[in-house]
């Protein structure tokens, strides 16, 4: 049984739960807005799919010749280009390429 006197409350602004790719986005734009925020996944690991599934295509930043994505969306690869070192590539240029995707 619990004993009420032994709990420790604690007070979030935001409570996200799921630590997937919009579970860490979410964190971290509300954290920057200044929330005090608390993330919860089960798993222990954060990315979602993108960790524990291995789904490694980037999206699509491109749609008809124009760039689709901005925000942090957008800032979130350029980190990971200039952390990474690693070539991404331009999708932008593949025509016909995930065409059924496209906005």
């Amino acid at each position: 049984m619990v004993n009420r006197e032994n709990l420790i409350m604690y007070e979030y602004d935001v409570v996200i739960i799921g630590g997937g790719t919009a579970g860490v986005v979410a964190g971290i734009q509300a954290g920057r807005a200044g929330a005090k925020c608390l993330l919860i996944e089960k798993s222990g690991i954060l990315g979602g799919t993108i960790t524990l599934a291995g789904v490694n295509f980037p999206g699509l930043f491109h749609a008809w010749g124009k760039q689709v994505i901005a925000g942090i969306g957008w800032e979130l690869v350029s980190q990971c280009k200039k952390e990474c070192r690693e070539y991404l590539q331009d999708f932008s240029s593949i025509p016909n390429s995930h065409v059924e995707q496209q906005i």
